[in-house]
């Protein structure tokens, strides 16, 4: 990234360059430093946005070691003691805020990578690279599916995720950092997904091909191996079940795109599906992918 377009981000999310650790401040400094000139009261995403900018800068330049921990020892360590000297704590869930703008740095701006802090990755053990199929990776919504993705890798040898909900950033940038270690992510890649048949895993899906999608991998052709055809009409009707009311304008996108079933908003869990069908169901897509070595 040119100096002058970091410059032009910098000053959009009201980042500075501060030479003291902004931790040390004090309560009269911090509120100087990042009120909002209305309320004269402190915003919290400014000094995160700060905190992590300063981090960042201070790893690179060698001042500050890297973080031996994950996300949520960098809230523990750097940002909840500076959020508490200025009353931040009580009225909202800031760690969730931290999460949200480090999505915006990495993902949106690209001003760094996880992996430059050092941050550990908790889902490290739901992931395995390709030994063999570089070009597919099978990956699942619930954690329930480990065991089924590893007997694929170890059998067949391409890549397994496993998200256990909605994807990580992190986790896919560690994942496809590692992946380009033994493969080109130039080739197009095929993903067989095993997600619920509801908005929520379609949005879950979605979210893991835009992450795969940040992190360098363009071409994806996406195989879903739950999908009504897979069942007979007896199992629709033992396994269907209603989507809430509530996920009306979701429901409404979702059913544009898919019809639900017999175009009624009702949806399939990914475990209504027996593991032995959908592993014939793997093994015939295969059939069908072009598989790149490398």
């Amino acid at each position: 990234m040119n100096q002058s377009k970091l410059q032009l981000i910098l000053e959009q999310e009201g980042i500075q360059e501060f030479k003291d650790d902004i931790r040390t401040f004090s309560k009269k400094k911090l509120l100087k430093s990042f009120s909002a000139s209305s309320s004269g009261k402190a915003k919290a995403a400014l000094i995160i946005k700060n905190q992590i900018w300063q981090t960042f800068q201070w790893i690179q330049a060698g001042k500050h070691p890297l973080i031996e921990g994950n996300l949520r020892s960098y809230w523990y360590s750097h940002l909840k003691p500076t959020l508490a000297r200025v009353d931040l704590l009580s009225a909202h869930d800031h760690y969730q805020t931290m999460l949200e703008i480090f999505v915006e740095l990495v993902k949106t701006h690209k001003l760094f990578r996880y992996s430059d802090f050092g941050f550990d990755d908790e889902h490290w053990e739901n992931r395995r690279i390709a030994t063999k199929l570089f070009n597919v990776i099978l990956f699942a919504e619930k954690a329930g599916w480990l065991r089924t993705l590893k007997e694929f890798h170890e059998n067949y040898g391409m890549n397994i995720v496993v998200l256990g909900g909605t994807p990580s950033l992190l986790s896919t940038e560690y994942f496809v950092q590692h992946l380009s270690q033994v493969a080109s992510l130039d080739q197009k890649f095929y993903l067989i997904s095993a997600v619920d048949y509801d908005p929520a895993g379609a949005i879950i899906e979605g979210a893991f091909i835009e992450q795969l999608q940040s992190q360098g991998i363009q071409k994806i052709e996406i195989i879903p191996a739950v999908s009504l055809e897979q069942y007979t009409q007896e199992e629709i009707d033992l396994f269907k079940f209603p989507i809430p009311e509530k996920q009306a304008t979701k429901t409404k996108k979702w059913l544009d795109a898919t019809n639900g079933i017999q175009g009624k908003p009702f949806g399939l869990e990914a475990d209504s599906l027996p593991r032995e069908r959908y592993k014939q169901i793997v093994k015939d897509k295969l059939k069908t992918i072009p598989i790149e070595r490398r």
